[in-house]
């Protein structure tokens, strides 16, 4: 088939495994044929599908991989219910699904279940309720839902093989709900306004049919002309009073202006004299700082030299007050003598 005329036919048999022919390249130079790529084999097709196969399951998290031969006679999308079966209950994949059917294989932390399911039990599940008490409540509150599909643990509420999908088919009528709701009434909102722009737009075509049909009876009226060209002019702004105002207003602040630059100058002027006096002060400070320097020297020798005096006062009255101490002691010694002598 591959080797047919027909391009639909070589397109549709272009990947079967049965079909091969030999791919020649043109002859180079010398006449000898280049070698050229083989067509597919079956061990190569084997080996591709194998290839494909593993990089799935690599790509997955399976729990478990069964290889079921679909049928005896080799036949591509050929399938024997007998044989399945068979092959199923060999392996024990029925009788694992049904010790399955009869545990706990789904989980769920009571954070997680609390965090997604806390929509079925709305007004009395909030989050300063305790997460376990949070799941009971929520399984309690599903109506759908059997009592003995579930098992509270420590930290994971355990269900039995299908709960999770009647809890999700309960989650997803209400989440659909809620959505039909805050759509009707965002439409419901929306129509509303543009009822009332169409009434507004209503109202307002009415009044400009109605000022047309005046407009149009008394178009022909000269009165109407009269007062239509006149009605514009009255309490009309006089321009000459607006110009002189202008004027009286320019006038003044041109006058401020010229005062403002005239203190300017003035300001500026005493400024500099002002800058003058303090350079002539700064200079003579600093020619008065020598002085102050060499004052400060005698006046700190003095403040030493008075220390030192009155530490030498000290010393002195010291003295004085053991010599009339001793002048003392000597009047009373002679005052003893002599009255001894008398």
């Amino acid at each position: 088939m591959k080797r047919s005329s027909c391009e639909l036919l070589v397109h549709l048999w272009r990947d079967h495994p049965g079909q091969t022919f030999e791919t020649t390249e043109g002859k180079g130079e010398g006449g000898k044929k280049k070698k050229g790529g083989g067509g597919k084999t079956v061990s190569s097709v084997f080996l591709v599908d194998l290839n494909a196969l593993m990089t799935t399951l690599h790509a997955t998290d399976p729990h478990c991989v069964r290889c079921i031969v679909p049928n005896t006679h080799k036949q591509p999308g050929g399938v024997e219910p007998a044989l399945i079966m068979h092959q199923l209950t060999c392996n024990g994949v029925l009788e694992g699904i049904r010790i399955c059917m009869r545990g706990f294989p789904n989980r769920l932390p009571y954070a997680d279940f609390k965090k997604r399911y806390s929509i079925l039990a709305r007004g009395k599940v909030d989050d300063s309720t305790e997460e376990k008490k949070s799941a009971e409540i929520i399984i309690k509150n599903t109506a759908a839902f059997d009592q003995e599909r579930y098992r509270p643990g420590h930290t994971k509420v355990f269900f039995r093989a299908g709960a999770l999908a009647v809890l999700e088919e309960v989650r997803d009528d209400v989440v659909t709900d809620l959505i039909c709701k805050l759509q009707g009434s965002i439409r419901g909102k929306e129509s509303r306004k543009q009822y009332k722009q169409r009434v507004t737009k209503r109202e307002m075509v009415q009044v400009a049919q109605r000022n047309f049909r005046k407009f149009l009876k008394m178009k022909n009226w000269k009165w109407f002309h009269l007062i239509r060209f006149t009605k514009p002019l009255i309490g009309q702004v006089n321009m000459e009073d607006v110009l002189e105002q202008l004027q009286e207003k320019c006038k003044s602040i041109c006058s401020e202006y010229n005062e403002a630059i005239s203190t300017k100058i003035k300001l500026e002027n005493e400024n500099n004299i002002m800058k003058n006096e303090i350079a002539e002060i700064k200079s003579h400070l600093s020619g008065e700082q020598g002085s102050i320097g060499v004052q400060q020297e005698i006046i700190a020798k003095t403040n030493q030299e008075i220390t030192e005096m009155k530490v030498n006062l000290k010393e002195m009255q010291y003295k004085l007050s053991e010599e009339e101490s001793l002048k003392e002691d000597i009047e009373e010694e002679n005052k003893e003598i002599r009255n001894k002598i008398e």
